[in-house]
């Protein structure tokens, strides 16, 4: 099961600059993302101010005895598609639209499937990438396929245009999994909207 935690700091101020780092000793998954034009790196998401609505936390499990490094990937990519999904869901309660079964383009190139399942849930998120279509899928809290090139995971966010950012990843030895974190910030000039509110359609209880 995933854990689920939502800071509302709307009002707060504008959030010009996010600079995160992960906290986790796994240097192997060290997720960097500045929200900053002025840097440089290739880990760098440069985007225009925004004002911070909430943060997000997401988190998965790693399984009894997983040391392998592709596991731990898993997990981690588990954790930052459960979080990036939640705060997804939490922009659209805050504007009155379903949140149990939806299905909601980002842009062009990304498409999010929610489907309530019981007491738990199943979300994938699908990148359009040089013709090539890379498909997340999470089912409480848990990776169901191999894990793709992280890469791929981050160019969902830059899909966003700045309106969903990952703030960093952080391995829990005793918790034994992953809690990642994700910002929701106000779309700039579209007060109160969210990436992919125009464009959507609900997807029937399975």
């Amino acid at each position: 099961m995933s854990l689920f935690s939502v800071a509302l700091l709307a009002g707060c101020g504008s959030a010009r600059t996010v600079a995160v780092s992960d906290t986790s000793t796994q240097t192997d998954y060290k997720v960097r993302i500045q929200r900053n034009s002025s840097a440089s790196t290739s880990d760098t998401i440069a985007a225009p101010a925004r004002d911070l609505a909430f943060e997000v936390s997401g988190f998965a499990g790693a399984t009894v005895g997983t040391d392998k490094s592709d596991e731990k990937t898993s997990v981690t990519q588990a954790a930052i598609v459960d979080a990036f999904v939640r705060a997804m869901v939490e922009a659209r309660r805050n504007r009155g639209q379903t949140t149990g079964d939806f299905t909601t383009k980002i842009g062009p190139r990304v498409t999010i499937v929610h489907r309530q399942i019981g007491d738990g849930y199943e979300a994938q998120i699908t990148l359009m990438a040089r013709g090539v279509d890379t498909t997340f899928i999470v089912r409480d809290g848990v990776l169901k396929h191999e894990p793709h090139d992280l890469k791929l995971l981050r160019q969902v966010f830059d899909e966003t245009n700045g309106e969903f950012a990952l703030l960093g990843t952080t391995w829990k030895p005793v918790q034994r999994g992953c809690e990642a974190r994700v910002a929701c910030y106000q779309p700039a000039g579209m007060e109160g909207a969210v990436a992919g509110a125009t464009a959507e359609t609900s997807t029937p209880t399975p």
